[in-house]
């Protein structure tokens, strides 16, 4: 007991002497701004242990520090209430989570849950197999349209054109005049005056010469037909006749008159190809105009 009192005297004495007190390792060497100077390697600094009743009937100076053994936290005074550090130094992080499925689930320092979707929508363009095309927006709505066109050999020297809206025209290969509307259509008449009207604006077909004399038609879906001109013209027309030129893609229709009249098909198809439109409108949507502009 003496001892203890004694180093107490010593240890009130040094800091009167020299208002300075470094306590473990190294006690010679201490900061010159410290009071008091604690250092140890294996041993620590024990804050006063109380709990929550203990520690509320305490009043000390302000800054004044407990460990509360209640709720396992240093407590702070700040001249009126014990604050704890715990709570102060908690740190309530977000997160945001991958749903697997295109989201993302953020939750907030709350608890506050909110839902983000990066899917991205995409239109789709189906070929049906029938010559039929299915076009699904980004909203879910459906367009169908049809690309079917062909044009059939009667047999007995007319054929029947059906363009991709299912409209019919027949017109008879014993011509005797061409003319060209300059709207991708052309008048044709034949030898007995019966003008009907051919729209060549359609961009799925082909139309081919094999340079012995025929031609060879093919429709959207493959299908082919191999017309005969010198048989027909034998057959049935002996002072007209039409050439093709395959370089040039011209067709020349000469009457009984002799006088000519010349189409260029490449031309026709350049001006009617694009008969639909699909346009990025750039903000994640897209128009389409079918062949009657809507």
């Amino acid at each position: 007991m003496k001892k203890n009192i004694l180093f107490l005297v010593f240890l009130l004495s040094a800091i009167s002497l020299i208002g300075q007190v470094k306590v473990g390792d190294n006690p010679n060497t201490i900061d010159n701004s410290s009071l008091l100077e604690l250092e140890s390697s294996s041993r620590v600094l024990v804050l006063t242990r109380v709990t929550n009743a203990q520690m509320n009937a305490i009043t000390p100076l302000t800054g004044g520090m407990v460990f509360n053994t209640d709720q396992s936290c240093i407590f702070q005074f700040d001249g009126n209430n014990w604050e704890s550090l715990c709570d102060n130094l908690t740190e309530t992080v977000t997160t945001i989570a991958d749903n697997g499925d295109g989201t993302f689930t953020y939750t907030d320092e709350n608890g506050g849950q909110t839902i983000i979707n990066f899917q991205e929508t995409t239109t789709t363009l189906a070929n049906n197999g029938d010559g039929t095309f299915t076009y699904t927006s980004e909203d879910g709505t459906i367009t169908n349209f049809d690309a079917n066109s062909a044009l059939v050999d009667n047999g007995d020297g007319t054929f029947t054109h059906t363009n991709a809206a299912g409209v019919t025209t027949t017109f008879d290969a014993r011509l005797s005049a061409i003319v060209d509307n300059g709207d991708g259509t052309f008048d044709i008449t034949d030898d007995f005056g019966n003008t009907v009207t051919v729209n060549t604006n359609d961009t799925l077909t082909t139309l081919l010469d094999n340079g012995d004399g025929t031609v060879t038609y093919t429709d959207e879906d493959g299908a082919e037909t191999i017309i005969d001109l010198a048989a027909i013209i034998d057959e049935f027309e002996t002072l007209t006749f039409i050439s093709f030129d395959a370089t040039t893609s011209e067709v020349t229709y000469t009457d009984e008159n002799g006088d000519e009249t010349t189409f260029n098909i490449a031309n026709v198809v350049a001006n009617f190809e694009t008969t639909t439109t699909l346009v990025d409108n750039g903000d994640g949507t897209v128009t389409y105009t079918d062949e009657d502009g809507a």
